[in-house]
């Protein structure tokens, strides 16, 4: 084996992937998989409750659930939600799409930002800008002024969509419910 060979190798045995670590916050659901395939797992998975959400209603692949405590993320929220989806015309960084499937968890912590919260999410910040190319900061503003921020995170330098965010819900004009929040997007960039 030549030598640069033998550093190809290495450098693809190396590579990270930031889809094993979303996994696990995911409930090791498995992500990577068809969207059908993750909504029959999300069924049989012990750590989620299943419930009806009557504003989704549709003919697309849609499922949406409790969560219990999340031991990869070391937290104890009030409570948390998933969805697990394929919508129609979405908005993702700007760009319009005719449809897109979506994997989220949302962890509530009541009306106060808590340590915990800022803790968890700045170390999934600095976890996952260490396996991926690129990220972007942003900003979530609605009527009452600010009422988010948060991570987009690139597979590559190249990409003009992310395939994951992670940020802090501040409460909207409705709930001052302080959550943190991953989005997976199933995209091909």
């Amino acid at each position: 084996m030549t030598i640069l060979g033998l550093l190809l190798s290495i450098q693809v045995f190396g590579q990270l992937e930031p889809e094993k670590e979303l996994e696990k916050i995911f409930y090791s659901l498995p992500i990577r998989l068809e969207i059908e395939t993750i909504i029959d797992s999300a069924k049989n998975n012990d750590l989620i409750t299943s419930f009806e959400n009557n504003y989704h209603i549709s003919d697309k692949p849609y499922f949406s659930g409790h969560l219990s405590q999340n031991n990869y993320l070391s937290i104890k929220p009030n409570s948390g939600q998933i969805e697990i989806f394929r919508s129609g015309l979405y908005t993702l960084w700007g760009v319009d799409l005719d449809s897109l499937d979506v994997v989220y968890v949302s962890f509530d912590f009541g009306d106060k930002m808590t340590k915990d919260l800022r803790k968890v999410y700045k170390r999934l910040v600095r976890k996952f800008k260490k396996l991926t190319s690129k990220s972007e900061k942003y900003k979530l503003y609605a009527d009452p002024g600010l009422i988010g921020y948060g991570f987009c995170f690139f597979k590559s330098e190249n990409d003009k969509l992310p395939f994951m965010s992670i940020e802090v819900g501040l409460g909207d004009c409705v709930s001052n419910t302080k959550s943190l929040i991953v989005n997976y997007y199933k995209i091909e960039n």
